[in-house]
Parts: structure tokens; sequence; C-alpha cells
């Protein structure tokens, strides 16, 4: 006989062996240069012992009658090294099972020993006791493979427990299919794919429905099925390591980033924070997901446990979150990624500090009450006493004006009170809008109002009209002539960890005589006033409403030498980001 001999379904029989055996050489190296991830290692075993399998058929097909007609005894050679191929990948394939579907607490060295007995066991049955292994075992000049068997005891023996090995496995996958949803479920679709092939290949054969065995073919489906499952779905790159971790039930946000900072995992409450679709975004960096905030990921790249808490600016509102980071190691102790847990204490934080600043509020009143309108009552007491005591009336006016000053004085402190408090309800308001509103609000005279740029950001408007009203009587009261009173935005970096860093602001700047710069720190004090009529709240007022907000005051020069009061922490409509 020859090869020509063959008939067609046995040409391509060899030819897909031998495809099978260069697609299971090429899988075994990437899994190799990937064996520190879960299932790698027992990935490479189910290779070794697939092209050992494979190889092994090709040679007997090779030393057979239709090819070379080689000597029995070589034919008998290769059909025993051929078992210890079989061994090893179902021994492979149920360590791969257990690692890749999350079990890795089961593939301890204990597993490993007892898993390599099956195939030590049916390689030294196949050496030194044949006749167990196969009842019948005679040369055959018809079969392509120059052999003709029956099973023995020990072959039934073998066959159960590697059908019964294999059929746990695949329990274990189709239980990880359904309890992991997208990306993961695609990559143990394409995994049940290729584990399947073999498996029903070599069951077809056993069941006398075909001539060969198709296992080894079939490993051609099982390459291929896993190169899809690495290409397209990330296999040995991305894996559920810590879907156990993650309660999709809780508010709070949790996500989970592997060893290379890509998105493995992450409950709605997450995919809602960062405005994404849960299952387009895994597999992600994250960086990628979450591009707007390099300067807050660059602080905690490295970081594996961290406590910590931290502001962010998200739905065009500033966010309170405590953030807890904690290392994630596999069942060997191996640090396999980190788990990110947001816990949302806006509302806590908000409340704790209207309770700081209410406090505040309260003892710069009575400061005022005890200090500030001490004076004017002792003033209108004595011009009071000496009318009395001479009946001039003349003593009245003094002790009128000293009255307007007191009722002045109880104005400001309780506009402080009322509106220096904290703020609940904020809308998105435009500068330049609620600076004409403010400025229609104040006795101007002849001043006038210059607004050179806008913004839109979030606000109490009211409060936020009387802090402008506030700037805009103090520039006019301390001016010479007719003053001229700018609003404008500020664009600056203060290194805050708000949208990739930037801080905004506005301003409102005057051309009059400006504050001296040793006096700047005090004139945001309550009572403090350089003027003969002013109670010295104007500016604390102002302090306190955009303490209430979360920004902060700054006084400086404008360009003509006069005041400029800065307000910076606000961050504009639009600008804002996700966290």
């Amino acid at each position: 006989m020859a090869v020509g001999d063959l008939p067609f379904w046995a040409i391509l029989y060899v030819l897909a062996n031998i495809a099978g055996v260069v697609l299971s050489l090429g899988l075994g190296y990437y899994a190799w240069r990937h064996r520190d991830e879960p299932g790698a290692t027992s990935l490479v075993t189910v290779v070794a012992g697939a092209t050992t399998w494979s190889a092994m058929v090709l040679l007997r097909i090779a030393t057979g009658p239709y090819v070379f007609d080689g000597p029995f005894w070589l034919t008998t050679f290769w059909n025993r090294v051929m078992y210890l191929g079989i061994g090893l990948t179902v021994a492979g394939w149920f360590g791969f099972a257990l690692e890749f579907t999350g079990r890795e607490r089961f593939a301890t060295r204990k597993t490993v020993g007892l898993l390599a007995i099956h195939p030590v066991a049916i390689s030294l049955v196949a050496w030194f006791a044949p006749d167990l292994l196969w009842a019948v075992f005679e040369p055959s000049s018809t079969d392509m493979t120059g052999v003709t068997s029956e099973w023995g005891p020990a072959f039934t023996v073998h066959i159960l427990y590697a059908y019964g090995l294999s059929v746990v496995g695949l329990f274990f996958l189709l239980e990880y299919i359904f309890r992991n949803r997208s990306l993961y479920r695609k990559q143990g679709l394409a995994v049940l794919l290729g584990s399947l092939s073999p498996f029903v290949g070599n069951l077809v054969y056993q069941g006398g429905l075909v001539p060969v065995d198709l296992a080894p073919t079939a490993y051609v489906v099982t390459s291929l099925a896993f190169g899809w499952a690495i290409f397209s779905y990330q296999l040995m790159d991305v894996t559920p390591i810590a879907r156990d971790h993650v309660v999709d039930a809780i508010d709070d946000a949790v996500f989970v980033l592997d060893r290379d900072d890509r998105l493995v995992d992450l409950n709605p409450a997450a995919a809602v924070l960062f405005g994404v679709d849960r299952d387009a975004v895994l597999g992600e960096h994250v960086r990628t997901v979450v591009p707007t905030h390099a300067e807050l990921l660059d602080r905690y790249e490295d970081a594996e446990r961290v406590e910590d808490e931290i502001d962010v600016q998200a739905d065009d509102e500033r966010r309170s979150f405590e953030i807890r980071i904690y290392p994630l190691f596999d069942d060997h102790d191996r640090l396999v990624g980190r788990q990110f847990l947001l816990h949302d204490n806006t509302h806590q934080r908000r409340r704790q500090r209207q309770l700081e600043h209410q406090n505040e509020q309260l003892e710069r009143v009575v400061s005022v009450v005890s200090h500030d309108l001490r004076n004017p009552i002792n003033v209108a007491r004595g011009y009071v006493d000496m009318t009395t005591e001479t009946g001039d009336l003349d003593n009245l006016e003094p002790a009128e004006r000293s009255f307007d000053r007191m009722e002045t004085i109880i104005e400001d402190v309780l506009t402080m009170a009322r509106d220096g408090g904290g703020v609940d309800d904020t809308e998105p308001v435009t500068l330049d809008a609620i600076a004409e509103d403010g400025w229609q609000q104040v006795d101007t005279g002849e001043a006038t109002l210059e607004v050179v740029d806008s913004m839109t950001f979030a606000a109490d408007r009211r409060k936020l009209q009387r802090l402008l009203e506030n700037l805009f009587r103090n520039a006019i009261d301390h001016a010479d002539g007719t003053p001229t009173v700018t609003v404008g935005t500020i664009d600056t970096d203060d290194e805050s960890i708000l949208i990739e860093g930037e801080s905004f602001g506005f301003y409102v700047a005057d051309d009059g005589p400006g504050i001296p710069a040793g006096e700047r720190a005090d004139v945001l004090d309550a009572g403090y006033t350089t003027a003969e009529t002013g109670t010295g709240l104007g500016l604390s007022i102002v302090q306190s409403i955009a303490e209430a907000h979360g920004w902060t005051v700054e006084i400086t020069e404008s360009r003509t030498g006069g005041a400029r009061i800065e307000l910076t922490g606000i961050v504009p409509v639009g600008r804002a980001a996700a966290v």
C-alpha cells in the first residue's frame, strides 16, 4: 500500500492533525509568555498533552501500512507515548477549569499531585502492563494506524475517569458563563467551544460512530477558539479577578483594577458615577475610562491600601467621597489587582461644614452684638441724657445718627446670619446676568459697571446676588469720584484635583484707592472698617457666603491700583466632568 491509497477523508484527517500540532504550539507559546496569569500554566500543560497526542497519532500513521509500513514495535512505542499526552491533556484541562472559573483555592500543590496520578499511572500501565490497557492489540494491514485493538479493564477505568473529570470541568465552565456578563461571558463561551470540541470528537470515536479518533483533529477548533478568546476578548490579559468582591446591590461605587490598571469589574453604582456602560469598558485602562482626572489617578496609581477623603466634581456639583483601596490576592498570595470603594459622603460633609460655618456665624454675631452695637448705644444714651438734663433738642440729632447706625448694624448682622448660612439648593447662574441684577439693587450713583467676560456655574442665586451687592457697595463707598467696577472670570491652576487640576472663579475690581497690603488680612473680619459710617460687615458677609459655597476669598490689587476681590474654587457648568 502507498500514501496514494489513503482515502480522501484520511488525507484530510492527517492534514487536520498537522494543523492541530502547529496551532497548539502557537497557543502554548502565548500561554507560556503569560504564565503568571490565572490558568496559563495549566493551559501550557493542556497544549503539551494535546501536541503529544496529535503528534503520536501522526507518527502512528507514518509508520503504518499506508506510508512507511514500519515495524510494529515502533507503532507500539508511539501508542504508549500517546497515552502520556492524553493524561496530561485531561489533568491540564481540569486545572485550567479550576483557575479560569475563579476556583484557585482548590488549585493547590496537593490538587496538582492528585491530578498527576492519572497521566503517570496510565503511562506506567501502557509501558509495563499493556494487557490491562488493551485486551487485543495486534498489527493491522487495513487500519491506517497499523493497529487493531480492544479495550482492557484499565482502559475502561481510564475512560471513565477522563470523561468524569472533563464533565466536572465543563460544569464549572458553564456555571462561570452564567454568573458573568459581557466580556467574561464571551471569554467563557469561546473556551467552552474549544473545550467541547476534543471531548465530542473522542466521544463519537469511542461510540464507534467514526473509524478514527477525532479528538486530535478537534484541537484545530480548540486552538482557534482559544485564539479568538485571546485576541478578541483579552483572555489571559483580563480576567474577573474579583468578581466575588463586587456587590452589585450596594449604593457605594466599587470597581476593580488588575495589575496593569485595567478595569476588570465594576458595580452599577460605579458605572453611573463614571457615566459609562458597564460592559463596554471592561478591559479598558482606567485612564481611558476616566480621562478627566489624571492627577487623581496619579495620586493613587501605585497605592495598594488607602483610606482617604477626596472632593471631585460630578454632575455639575462638588461631591465628597471616602475612598478606600484594598489589594486583592489570589489563593496563592499573588497580588492580582486592587479594589476601589467610593462612598459618597457629600451630604454628611456638607452638613458638617454647615454646622461649623453656623458656629462661626454665631460667634461673629455675638461679637458684633456685644462689641459693635455697644458704642452707638453708649453714644445715643449719652446724647439722650444730655437732652434730658439740658432740654436742648439739638442733642437728639447725633443720637438719631447713632440709632441709624445701630439699625444698619442690625440689618447687616441679620444679613450675615441669614445669607452666610449653609447652601442647600444651587442652580446654574450666569455671571454677567447676576452681576447686572445685583448692580440694580445698589445705590450706584454715577458709578459704572463693566463685565468683561462671563461663565455659568452652580450657586444659590439669592445669596450670590447679596454677595455681589456687598462687593459693589464696598467698592462705591470707598471710592473717590466716579468709580468703575469691573467683573470678570479667573482661570488659574491651583493644583486642585478637580477637573484635571484646573480651578476657576471670578473677581470684582475697582479703580479706587485700594486696600493696603498690611490690612488685607483684617478687612474680612467682622466689624473691621476704615470708613466713618461703615459697619465693617460687608466683606465679612462676602466671606461667609463664599465659604458656604466652598469658595475661597482673596484680596489683591487691581490693575488700576484699586481693590480686587477674587473668589476661586468655582467649577463652571459644562467644564465639570464625571468622577
